[in-house]
């Protein structure tokens, strides 16, 4: 079944930079954080890995959360390296696997698994049992709106010092289902939510005193694609600073 767009979201505008959190319009979908910080949920997982789909299906249901892109904003990202047991991911990147490689590198964690939470760069494992963690400190204004086809530009005014860092764009799916025929999950109809399609990423640059951006360029539409996200980061730390998102309408 399509996911059904969240149309009672709508962006309000403060001083050039959405409020809240975002809302499709005719002219593409708008993504827009307040200065309160959302929080960016990321899944590592693997439809290779047989102990992955009780976390796939809690991240999918997420999309009937009423605090979904205010809040927080969730992305699964599909790892490669559970690829050898006899079934490839068709979602597995191994930029995927890097990244989650680069949190553990940074954490000095000497290994990665799945399915592991990330909440705002730090490691979750009590998701199936704890309320989400309070996101604290201020995350500045961020904004982004997907026009099919077209360059994305991210705007970042952050509330505390900043020096620079990156900017990153995905393209989520949504609810879809994949049939497994081999590895350990062979013979199992597997249910995906918030699934990342493609991921974009740019150095930020000062547009004006106090004012980040950077233009991500177009990336073409994917099979499955309902949401986009947008997160910053300092520097070459992996936590993110700020994030937003929005579903992309009808």
């Amino acid at each position: 079944m399509p996911l059904i767009p969240l149309h009672h979201l709508r962006c309000v505008l403060a001083a050039g930079l959405g409020v809240a959190a975002a809302a499709p319009s005719a002219a593409g979908a708008e993504a827009a954080s307040g200065p309160a910080r959302v929080a960016l949920l990321e899944l590592y997982t693997s439809e290779g890995c047989s102990s992955c789909p009780p976390a796939e299906a809690w991240l999918a249901g997420l999309a009937r959360d009423a605090e979904l892109w205010t809040s927080f904003v969730p992305v699964a990202f599909h790892v490669d390296y559970w690829d050898r047991l006899g079934w490839k991911d068709p979602h597995a990147r191994s930029e995927f696997t890097q990244r989650q490689r680069a949190y553990a590198a940074f954490w000095s964690s000497p290994t990665v698994y799945t399915p592991q939470m990330v909440w705002n760069g730090k490691d979750w494992q009590a998701w199936r049992r704890s309320p989400r963690p309070a996101s604290t400190g201020p995350g500045g204004w961020l904004r982004a709106r997907h026009v099919p086809g077209q360059p994305m530009e991210a705007i970042y005014r952050p509330e505390a010092p900043f020096k620079g860092g990156m900017a990153h764009a995905v393209l989520l799916s949504g609810p879809f289902e994949n049939e497994v025929p081999r590895g350990e999950n062979a013979g199992r109809r597997l249910s995906h939510g918030f699934v990342v399609l493609k991921h974009l990423t740019r150095p930020l640059h000062e547009s004006q005193p106090g004012t980040w951006a950077a233009t991500l360029p177009a990336w073409e539409e994917a099979a499955h694609a309902a949401a986009f996200a947008v997160w910053v980061q300092a520097g070459t730390n992996p936590t993110p600073l700020q994030a937003a998102g929005a579903w992309l309408g009808p």
